[in-house]
């Protein structure tokens, strides 16, 4: 992380926001009367991810912003675990699984 100064920065919040988007438009197809059920909560389970990058890199310590990282792991992939405890894995399984 020392090249990063910036969660934007972060090639896992990249690409949250590129999910994020796809979702959005994606989710203008569901139904109308779905407008604030299905349509709400997708969009936002998928916007948390980034967001939850984003407060974790903002946290003091490796391991608030590692507790961070696994809340959006989660939030994609309710059984993961990571194969190792350093950052870069955490970041890495987040990014290509």
């Amino acid at each position: 992380m020392s090249n990063i100064k910036s969660y934007r920065d972060l090639e896992a919040w990249q690409l949250g926001m590129e999910l994020a988007e796809k979702v959005h438009r994606l989710t203008r197809r569901y139904p109308k009367e779905e407008l604030f059920g299905l349509t709400s909560q997708t969009r936002r389970a998928a916007s948390s991810i980034p967001a939850n990058i984003a407060e974790g890199h903002s946290r003091n310590t490796r391991k608030e912003f590692k507790q961070f990282v696994l809340i959006s792991r989660a939030d994609r992939l309710p059984n993961w675990r990571p194969t190792s405890s350093s950052p870069n894995a955490w970041i890495t399984c987040l990014v290509t699984r």
